[in-house]
């Protein structure tokens, strides 16, 4: 699985459980009528922790629906792996390698 394809499942079902939490707030709706996603793709996003639902077995349908934790953070959450990789990286042995240069052209006396 491509991390891009479920990324964009996760954006998807967040506009999703958006919509239906405004339906939500003038009647009751049940959740399946505002999901655009199929049953497979959801259980995934739900298996890697990202959202959680109530599955009613009389209306073989999802009734209720809601991000995790870490589905409410996972892009902001990816965006600070991804600085933390660049500087452990990248920018860390650009510094190291200056510095040992610096340090030996020092030592040398040059």
């Amino acid at each position: 699985m491509k991390t891009k394809e479920f990324e964009k499942w996760l954006k998807i079902v967040d506009k999703d459980i958006t919509k239906w939490n405004k339906a939500m707030a003038t009647n009751y709706e049940p959740a399946f009528l505002f999901m655009s996603l199929e049953p497979e793709k959801l259980n995934f996003l739900r298996a890697k922790g990202l959202i959680t639902y109530q599955y009613d077995q009389d209306l073989h349908e999802i009734t209720l629906i809601s991000l995790t934790d870490l589905g409410e953070t996972y892009f902001v959450d990816k965006k600070i792996e991804s600085k933390k990789w660049l500087i452990r990286s990248v920018i860390t042995p650009i510094i190291i390698s200056v510095a040992t240069t610096l340090i030996t052209y020092w030592l040398i006396g040059n």
